[in-house]
């Protein structure tokens, strides 16, 4: 019974802990497959078990104007819970940009159909960064070129993601490429469709009850 414990207790300090510090990750070359705005699609490869592990996976630019079609190396994989803070974005954003990213994952089609390609904008709307013809301009000149339908429409998104997390959604893990990293045109963030960390969280906190639940029948 106390190796049962034990072991419980084990894992739920493993699951608890999950991701939390950011591993090495590679990202091969990228296509869009599904039209010329997102998801991209490559081989990714991360260390998270300790030795490298590639699987090909769906993506999500977060920046606008990056050459995603060159492997990104030597970037780091971050949890939702650790990721505040990265290239001047905070947790909150992350889980927005996180929460619009699962709605272009699940409605990505060829050719890319409009919802799609405003869902990707509202992405690049909260992601901060933004350039014209190669050249990094603000929010608002960047907004400006839109008609007023793809305006509402990129706001409307925005807004509902600000909704979803402030009611508690919690996204999945990000890959985080420095202004240094290959193609090297700015920071880069992607995000990888993953389990949400609230729910290896419950996971362990269930683990660590059950535990206790065994703990006190063992003293009576």
């Amino acid at each position: 019974m106390r190796k049962l414990l034990g072991i419980l207790l084990l894992l739920a300090l493993a699951t608890v802990g999950a991701y939390a510090d950011p591993v090495r990750v590679d990202v091969g070359n990228l296509t869009t497959p599904t039209g010329a705005i997102g998801p991209y699609f490559g081989n990714v490869t991360d260390y998270t078990t300790g030795s490298p592990v590639t699987t090909y996976q769906p993506l999500i630019c977060f920046v606008e104007g990056n050459d995603l079609g060159t492997p990104w190396t030597n970037g780091l994989k971050y949890s939702i819970n650790t990721v505040g803070g990265q290239f001047g974005l905070s947790t909150t954003i992350y889980n927005e940009l996180g929460y619009l990213a699962d709605q272009l994952f699940a409605i990505a089609s060829i050719p890319a159909s409009q919802a799609q390609t405003n869902l990707q904008r509202a992405i690049w709307y909260l992601g901060g960064y933004f350039k014209l013809g190669g050249v990094a301009v603000s929010q608002a000149t960047w907004f400006a070129q839109f008609n007023a339908a793809d305006q509402t429409a990129i706001l409307t998104y925005v807004t509902g993601a600000q909704n979803a997390v402030a009611g508690g959604y919690v996204t999945g893990d990000y890959f985080l490429f420095g202004p240094g990293s290959a193609p090297g045109q700015g920071p880069q963030p992607l995000i990888e469709r993953a389990p949400e960390p609230t729910s290896l969280l419950l996971l362990g906190s269930g683990i660590f009850g059950l535990a206790g639940a065994i703990r006190r029948k063992m003293i009576r």
